[in-house]
């Protein structure tokens, strides 16, 4: 009962804010997974090169267009992640990031190098924001990190227009 009213909330018009664990927890749930765009497959990373995907994008104005440095715990997503589904904001850059890049499966789980970290979707009507970033206390005192959560918080309220539509 609880989780159908949640759907039904956001596909009703409202919104949903997921940061970090918010992709691995409810690990039974598909249409969850669904609704915020992915699952936690693996972490390659605790630092990482973020690169800015849209910088025209109202979520990504605190960024001005340029890619920045960031140590988190950098989640590799898997199924139901995809472009198809969802607007990417920011992504790990992998040619830039040489941090060890392992996973708990002893390889990267992904084989085409998009690793999205945040984006923006639809569902039904409501709005959905998600950022992989946000274990480490300094994401959350980090400026341009604050300002990216609180324009994606906007943007799932309703206050802050930006088209949730897949790109893809």
């Amino acid at each position: 009962m609880l989780r159908q009213n949640l759907l039904q909330f956001v596909a009703g018009g409202k919104g949903l804010i997921g940061l970090h664990a918010a992709a691995i927890g409810l690990v039974d749930w598909k249409e969850y997974a669904e609704m915020i765009g992915g699952k936690y497959a693996a972490l390659p990373w605790t630092n990482a090169i973020v690169h800015v995907e849209e910088p025209e994008h109202p979520l990504n104005a605190a960024f001005h267009g340029r890619f920045f440095s960031i140590q988190d715990e950098i989640y590799e997503m898997k199924a139901p992640y995809s472009r198809q589904h969802a607007r990417i904001l920011l992504s790990v850059d992998p040619f830039q990031t040489t941090a060890p890049k392992s996973s708990r499966h002893g390889k990267p789980v992904r084989t085409d190098n998009d690793y999205g970290l945040s984006w923006v979707k639809s569902h039904g009507q409501g709005r959905v924001f998600y950022c992989a970033l946000g274990h480490s206390a300094e994401t959350y005192t980090h400026p341009l990190m604050l300002r990216h959560f609180l324009d994606g918080i906007q943007f799932a309220l309703g206050d802050l227009p930006a088209d949730a539509t897949p790109t893809a």
